[in-house]
């Protein structure tokens, strides 16, 4: 459990798996994907099974999430596809540093 700023637990409702995008195409690993495997999530106590979906917000790099089932998501891109600006990688790269 997770406290807010005023003390008390947050109750969260959505889980998400996130690719950040802070580094140039072409310097990802060229395999090209990774695999999340024996994802299990808990909610009051017990296990639950979610439904993922996917979707992108910047169309960066091909990155992509693939759900296998509900206990593995693959995640893809491409090495040659094109970059996010080099300032907006630069910031993103930056704001991630201070966490």
């Amino acid at each position: 459990p997770w406290r807010g700023n005023n003390g008390n637990y947050k109750n969260y409702s959505i889980a998400y798996v996130v690719f950040e995008k802070t580094a140039y195409c072409g310097d990802y690993p060229p395999e090209e994907q990774i695999t999340f495997g024996n994802l299990t999530m808990e909610c009051n106590g017990k296990r639950i099974t979610p439904q993922w979906t996917t979707s992108f917000v910047e169309d960066c790099c091909d990155f992509r999430a693939h759900v296998v089932d509900s206990q593995t998501i693959t995640m893809t891109w491409s090495t040659s596809a094109p970059s996010l600006p080099a300032e907006k990688i630069e910031a993103q790269y930056a704001e991630n540093r201070k966490h």
